[in-house]
């Protein structure tokens, strides 16, 4: 079974490489529609701006190279 890897390096997650819960939606469209419920609970119901994540990426991509995209 081939190890999960991070979306953006390909480097595979590891005690050294791990993952970071990144945001579905990008930070700067929260900060410019805050008044906008855009996400979704586990249970299909809508939620405030900050609740969607997905851990596909390795924290040096999300805290390095992706921070200045957000």
């Amino acid at each position: 079974m081939k190890k999960k890897e991070c979306a953006y390096c390909k480097k595979e997650f590891d005690s050294n490489r791990k993952r970071s819960a990144e945001h579905i939606f990008p930070q700067v469209l929260l900060e410019l529609f805050p008044e906008q419920d855009v996400s979704f609970t586990p249970e299909r119901t809508f939620k405030d701006n900050f609740g969607l994540t997905i851990a596909d990426v390795c924290s040096e991509c999300n805290n390095g190279i992706l921070s200045g995209l957000d």
